[in-house]
């Protein structure tokens, strides 16, 4: 075939129109990167939103060009939230760049072109160009530094910041990906040079090094008195204002509150736009419907600008000072030649096997497949070779075009495929071919797995309690290889080892129960184990029953069904950002639970991760259907934040709010009180004022409760009233032991979040010991980019001593003090005080361990850590990182050797647990440590004590799936598990592959935990994109565990291949096909033969471990 030579497409020079039409965005993505190439202007790609732009920008990357896009800010209109740091870097690097004439093909989005931008001037006088061998004062070289807004610290962690010892300097330049080190010998640059943060390894060194300011804001001396003048001139001069107006205080001392980048045109004589940034050839290339886009965000504006233009203690500025409006953009597009794009397709026609095979072999055009990863290549092969497919692999689209074939293979993230004519071939993605988005694919692993979070051996240490499901509870003792197969070795009473092979260890799980040291420790051999096991499972039989039977009591009722309201759509497409895979699947079964009218669930997820979203979405569906609704929360301050989060969410719709706390006076509690009886109010918010007896409802439907823990007993009684009637819907971080029971054993539905929103960063956790300069580098770090500070002591006695302290080191700094033993309203105050920025530091008690949220407060020091508990902790932590900035937490803790064990163990856990989504593990953990609690009555926590509760859970799953189908639990053998087959070659994850044992022991367990080829195909992609191609013993590794789902259903016991032949021993009651069995025995007597009762021999000559395999493939197939 001849090789792919692309036309060049025309670029207009001149003030004119052209137009490209092409099949769709990714077809587009390759013209534009070809024909850049062939040109010398500036392209700027105008598209209608960031998933456009990233999309666009990795397909140029997979054609081989390189497209910059110039980010949007990700905060809304009037936002009270200042755009990421990292945002904020890339940002003035592309406009510095396009200043200076260095980029080809930017692209931006509508939203950010409407922006307007600090003056061109401002990056002439405030970029610092420092070179080798440019002799400069070290004392003048810090100064610079300061004035351009870096900020000193000990440790350089993000852009922006500096540290300076003795003759080297690190600092992380804006526009930087790593830090840089500058090293002066006297007072002369000797070295510059970007490093590893981690090992101090230099990666680069250059001869100069452009420095960008910190902010687009113009924050030296002068830039701060224009403020100040603006400020008054626009807004008011009067003092009383001036002094309770937080924005101009803090900055006028300059420190920049959040969402101070809605003042940008106070800082600056003019300000620019984007286009003022442009080079003179410029071509710009316009999508399809951005004009309507432009309309939609200038009504967003113009709606936010309504919502908060009368806060008289933070004005606000009129549209026109921050944003072009739609004509004036238009008349800035006309000054510049335009290619308007035309897309002519909008999907490609998924391609299926067969095609695909008659393309292979006799296809007249090229075919390229792409596949995203090479896990995903390995993946994709293997299913081509099932369909006897062989396409040519190569490492590069380029190389493909050069070498074109009828069938060929690249690796690389393309969003579409599409069909080029001129010349002609196709291009096919992964997903039109397998009918999957491998976006999604991946997704999915991400919602949250209850059973693998729960039976995971990460974790797994030496000396730890570990259960067989046919052996009882023994001690984990680490890894061992005897005859090429490696296997886990498991210490029981009397010094007695039992080996378990890695494909056996869906057999195994952690035991967790009461504390590690009062783990059982069964002997190997005895009757202690079955009995305990059928103890266990004759209470999890009564208790599936007992469940049930409630179960079908609510079940019966006729419940408060809904319809999904035809305004739906409109009111989630209002949502401002992305729901994430787990958020989804929540929102999707609280609607389906609502159309059945019988909800009770739970819905647990990390503070910040979207519930409350949820629960909207399943009040607009109640409210819309004629329903009354009612918030619980437990104090005042969440009550009031909850009223507030609706009011603004619901403001568009016909439907009426009102709160009840002791925020509103009587007259006012009254007529929401009479308006909820005659059915006036839709939804209403409160605290346990709600559940009082003179608080009637026309028609309620659903109540949501917010951190249900909280209540006492007295208010659950009446829960449980209401419970029976109306739909129900509990939220919480870190669930008690006893919710989060019943959810695991399916009394409550139980939906987890567990995947944070998109660009939420974990908490970075530091633990030290307390000293003066660390408590203020970390307040300082946290007001320069203008939030705030929870202190948290606990210890009522001695925090105003720490209070002194912190006054003494920071005297400029307003504290607030809350503590248990204050009186309500005080300390409502303070709360409040805190929340409106009228204070610095917060210095606490766990009191705020669930306060309100505080989107502001981004770092949080808690004192003497050591004296908290795990869920504690987690939760305190949790106060921060609530937006999207990178949040500090220190655990400020004694010398190591002062501590007791479990203190170091907790602070360990903590700290190594900074992954987002940890609260449900911890919550388990608690689980663990302080035990389950009754469900029903206090009689199954000895069992559960006795085999472990994940095995407990497990049984009473099972037991109640029996009981729903008619059956019970066979107690004799409940597990029913274990299946061996050995194939006498190596099938292991090899040391030289996977060095560290315990991610080894997390797979072992992962795929001999798979109940689906499916999840078998995600493990291996994850295995190859981390480690490499597989190794041939993994391969095997991964083809005996899909024998084993083959032959579960067949219920064996045994399978062994050598290079005689293959033997089957059946269980108990072998589900075969007697028949098949029959006619093979007697047709072909010489190969198969029958070994009493139990075993199948097939005899043959099987030389290598492949053969082996196939054979009993073909051998199962022939029995089944």
């Amino acid at each position: 075939m001849k090789k792919i030579a692309l036309k060049t497409l025309p670029i207009p020079a001149q003030k004119r129109d052209v137009s490209w039409d092409l099949e769709n965005a990714a077809n587009f993505a390759l013209h534009l990167v070809h024909s850049a190439k062939n040109s010398d202007r500036t392209l700027i790609v105008i598209v209608n939103s960031m998933r456009k732009a990233e999309n666009l920008a990795e397909n140029c990357a997979f054609f081989g060009g390189k497209a910059t896009i110039f980010p949007d800010t990700e905060t809304l209109p009037y936002d009270p939230f200042s755009p990421q740091i990292d945002i904020i870097s890339q940002r003035l690097s592309v406009l510095y760049q396009l200043k200076e004439g260095e980029k080809s093909i930017v692209i931006v989005t509508i939203p950010t072109l409407l922006q307007r931008l600090p003056p061109r001037s401002f990056f002439d006088a405030n970029v610092l160009l420092f070179k080798r061998e440019q002799v400069i004062d070290r004392e003048q070289f810090r100064r610079n530094l300061e004035n351009a807004g870096y900020l000193a610290v000990s440790n350089a962690l993000s852009p922006g910041e500096f540290s300076a010892r003795g003759s080297v300097f690190d600092l992380f330049p804006m526009g930087e990906k790593v830090p840089i080190r500058i090293d002066f010998f006297d007072n002369e640059i000797d070295t510059i040079r970007t490093f590893d943060p981690e090992t101090g390894d230099t990666i680069e060194t250059f001869s100069s090094l452009s420095l960008l300011p910190t902010r687009e804001l113009n924050i030296s001396e002068k830039g701060l008195q224009t403020f100040a003048q603006k400020y008054q001139n626009n807004f008011t001069n009067d003092e009383t204002l001036l002094k309770k107006s937080y924005i101009y205080q803090e900055t006028i001392k300059g420190n920049l509150p959040s969402g101070i980048e809605s003042y940008l045109p106070l800082f600056f004589d003019e300000t620019a736009t984007f286009f003022d940034y442009l080079p003179k050839e410029t071509t710009l290339l316009l999508y399809p419907d951005i004009a309507a886009e432009g309309l939609r965000f200038h009504e967003l504006i113009e709606t936010r600008f309504e919502r908060y233009r009368h806060d008289q203690e933070k004005p606000i500025l009129p549209p026109a000072r921050l944003f072009l409006t739609p004509q004036g953009l238009e008349t800035l597009l006309s000054q510049y030649p335009q290619i308007t794009l035309h897309f002519t397709t909008q999907f490609q026609p998924n391609i299926n096997p067969q095609d695909l095979k008659e393309q292979a072999d006799h296809g007249t055009i090229p075919y390229i497949l792409c596949a995203e990863t090479s896990g995903r290549r390995e993946n994709l092969l293997n299913r081509l070779a099932n369909e006897a497919i062989t396409p040519k692999v190569y490492d590069s689209i380029e190389t493909a075009f050069q070498n074109p074939t009828t069938l060929s293979l690249v690796t690389g993230s393309l969003t579409q495929g599409f069909t080029n004519n001129n010349p002609a071939f196709r291009l096919i993605t992964e997903a039109e071919f397998l009918g999957v988005k491998p976006r999604e694919y991946r997704a999915k692993s991400k919602v949250a797995d209850i059973e693998s979070m729960l039976t995971n051996l990460d974790t797994l240490e030496i000396g730890d309690p570990i259960i067989h499901i046919n052996h009882g509870v023994g001690r984990y003792a680490g890894m061992d290889i005897i005859d090429d197969t490696e296997l886990v070795v498991i210490q029981y009473k009397d010094n007695a080892k039992l080996y378990v092979p890695v494909t056996s260890l869906d057999l195994l799980s952690k035991y967790s129960g009461s504390e590690k040291k009062s783990a059982p420790l069964h002997k190997l051999g005895s009757d202690q184990w079955d009995k305990a096991r059928r103890k266990a499972a004759e209470k999890a039989n009564d208790t599936a029953a007992e469940l049930l039977d409630i179960y079908s009591r609510r079940e019966a009722q006729s419940g408060k069904r809904m319809t999904i309201p035809a305004e739906y759509p409109e009111f989630s497409a209002s949502f401002p950002y992305k729901t994430t895979p787990d958020q989804q699947k929540a929102i999707d079964h609280v609607l389906a639970d609502l159309e059945q009218g019988k909800m009770d669930r739970i819905v647990c997820g990390d503070v910040g991760f979207g519930k409350t979203e949820v629960a909207m979405r399943a009040a607009f569906m109640a409210a819309m259907n004629g329903y009354q609704v009612a918030i619980l929360a437990p104090t005042t301050l969440l009550a009031e934040q909850h009223a507030t989060a609706f009011e603004d969410r619901f403001a568009d719709w016909p439907l009426k709010i009102a709160a009840l706390s002791r925020f509103r006076k009587t007259k006012e509690t009254r007529e929401i009180l009479a308006a909820l009886d005659t059915g006036e109010v839709d939804i209403v918010i409160g605290t346990h004022r709600l559940l009082s007896e003179d608080t009637t409802f026309k028609n309620l439907g659903l109540v949501i409760i917010d951190e249900e823990h909280r209540f006492g007993v007295k208010q659950k009684e009446r829960l449980r009233e209401l419970r029976a009637e109306v739909n129900f819907m509990a939220m919480t971080a870190t669930p008690i032991p006893r919710t989060l029971n019943m959810g695991l054993t399916g009394l409550k539905a139980l939906s987890i979040i567990a995947t944070p929103p998109e660009n939420r960063i974990a908490v970075k956790t530091f633990v030290n010991e307390w000293s003066d300069e660390l408590i203020v580098e970390a307040c300082t770090r946290e007001f320069k980019r203008g939030g705030q500070v929870y202190l948290l002591h606990n210890e009522v006695k001695s925090i105003g001593a720490v209070e002194s302290r912190l006054l003494e080191l920071m005297p400029d700094i307003s504290i607030g003090v809350a503590h248990g033993q204050m009186n309500e309203t005080e300390l409502e105050k303070v709360m409040l005080d805190f929340y409106h920025h009228r204070i610095n530091i917060l210095l606490c008690t766990t009191i705020v361990e669930s306060g309100i949220d505080v989107p502001n407060a981004n770092t949080v020091i808690i004192n003497k850590a050591d004296h908290l508990g795990l869920a504690q902790l987690h939760q305190i932590r949790g106060r921060v990182g609530r937006s999207h900035h990178r949040a500090f937490c220190y655990l400020i803790v004694p010398e190591y050797a002062a501590m007791t064990s479990d203190a170091k163990k907790r602070i360990e856990a903590i700290a190594t647990t900074d992954t987002l989504g940890a609260g449900f593990m911890l919550a388990n953990h608690d689980l663990e440590i302080r035990g389950a609690g009754e469900l029903l009555g206090d009689a199954q926590s000895g069992e559960i004590n006795a085999i472990g509760f994940s095995l407990y859970m497990e049984l009473l799953s099972e037991a109640a799936e029996m009981v729903k189908r008619g059956g019970k639990l066979d107690i004799a053998d409940p597990f029913n598990k274990g299946l061996e087959i050995s194939i006498g070659v190596p099938a292991l994850i090899q040391e030289d592959y996977i060095f560290d044992v315990s991610a080894r022991l997390s797979f072992y367990k992962r795929i001999a935990s798979c109940k689906q080829q499916d999840e078998l195909d995600q493990i291996q992609i994850e295995m190859i994109d981390r480690f490499g191609l597989l190794p041939d013993a993994t391969k095997r590794l991964f083809k005996l565990a899909e024998l084993k789902l083959k032959a579960k259903p067949l219920n064996l016991k045994k399978i062994e291949a050598n290079q005689n032949g293959v033997r089957i021993i059946f269980g108990d009651q072998p589900r075969i096909n007697p028949q098949k069995l029959i006619s093979l025995i007697q047709d072909r007597p010489h190969f198969y033969q029958l070994q009493g009762q139990e075993a199948l021999r097939y005899t043959l000559p099987l030389d290598n471990a492949e053969v082996r395999i196939n054979a009993i493939s073909k051998l199962l197939d022939a029995i089944s």
